[in-house]
């Protein structure tokens, strides 16, 4: 069963990326009824900082020793085990762990590490795999979608922060931008994938757009682009911006924005599309909350979405890490979120007392 967050390590998720990267090896734990976990192994990727351990925890760079392998889908930033419940579960999110410290140590790797886990998740893989640490690196944005949508979420907020954003949508209308939500249709592949990658490259990704057509392919033969809708900015025939959701379950996921940075114009399209717009469509289509992924967060916060601390569950294969020092961390990191955003922390910070 794969729960509403957890869109990115579904099958076809999974089997979009297989279609588009090629193939990698699963990590399956087996019990007396059958398969009772699975989990997508890869080995990071050293040209981002997303994906690479010391630059997730630059102050622990010298823990790391050499490259670990990682598991959780492809370059996704939020990560569940795919695991049964009930009395065997405990048993099989352990044996996942120690398989995968296995599979790594016969690999030549130092360790194995699942990053972005909700810590709540996290924390119940620790619970019964002692060996195995906890490491905070990371906060989602999530916003929840009232009934009444834009409106509704609007008049639930401070009047600073609900003339700020309806200054911004009224900037967005000023240059004349009309809005269409699309299936992603192949038709469109082009387009997107140009404006998608434009702002990759602005944010230090080396990918091409032949890498994001090859992704939109890969989607539509795994399926999963059945689920995604694209929201529109046009201005006449120019598309001035994208911002490609996934529906999954009551979730709307964000996964893509794209923008034509020669339109050097502050109409804030980006939180028009992403965060405004959304809440609409989400509450017409009765979906329950937006999942709009790790960056950008204070802009996220002054708009209304909720930030849920994300962790990284290691299991090293000489147990180079110190206990005081991920504590040490782990402290820092929570009162820096807690200073930042503080009435935005979504009730899973309480768990930090289990650090």
């Amino acid at each position: 069963m794969i729960n509403d967050e957890n869109f990115y390590n579904s099958y076809d998720w999974l089997a979009s990326l297989e279609h588009a990267q090629g193939p990698a090896d699963i990590l399956k734990v087996y019990g007396a009824s059958g398969l009772l976990a699975g989990c997508p192994l890869w080995t990071g990727d050293a040209g981002t900082t997303l994906f690479t351990p010391q630059a997730l925890f630059p102050n622990m760079s010298e823990q790391w020793g050499n490259k670990y392998l990682w598991g959780g889908a492809r370059r996704s930033t939020h990560n569940e085990l795919v695991c049964t419940q009930g009395a065997s579960r405990q048993e099989a999110l352990r044996q996942v762990f120690y398989s995968g410290c296995t599979y790594a140590s016969e690999h030549n790797f130092s360790g194995f590490l699942i990053p972005y886990m909700p810590l709540r998740r996290a924390l119940e893989i620790v619970d019964c795999t002692p060996e195995a640490h906890v490491l905070l690196h990371a906060a989602e944005a999530v916003m929840p979608v009232p009934a009444g949508g834009l409106t509704e979420m609007l008049d639930s907020w401070r009047s600073h922060d609900r003339v700020r954003s309806k200054a911004e949508i009224a900037a967005f209308e000023k240059y004349e931008n009309k809005v269409r939500w699309l299936p992603l249709t192949s038709d469109l592949d082009d387009r997107v994938a140009t404006l998608i990658t434009n702002n990759r490259n602005k944010y230090g990704s080396a990918q091409d757009k032949q890498w994001m057509i090859e992704n939109l392919r890969g989607q539509r033969k795994s399926g999963v682009i059945h689920s995604a809708i694209a929201v529109l900015a046009e201005r006449g025939d120019q598309v001035s911006a994208v911002t490609v959701f996934y529906k999954f379950g009551e979730s709307l996921h964000a996964r893509y924005f794209g923008s034509d940075y020669t339109l050097a114009d502050n109409d804030y399209r980006y939180f028009v599309l992403t965060y405004y717009l959304s809440l609409d469509y989400a509450a017409f289509h009765g979906l329950k909350k937006c999942c709009l992924s790790t960056s950008a967060l204070e802009a996220k916060a002054k708009r209304g979405s909720l930030i849920e601390p994300l962790a990284a569950v290691v299991i090293s294969g000489e147990d180079t890490f110190n206990r005081d020092a991920v504590r040490q961390h782990n402290y820092r990191f929570a009162q820096d979120y807690k200073t930042r955003f503080k009435s935005s922390l979504s009730a899973d910070w309480r768990l930090l007392t289990h650090l």
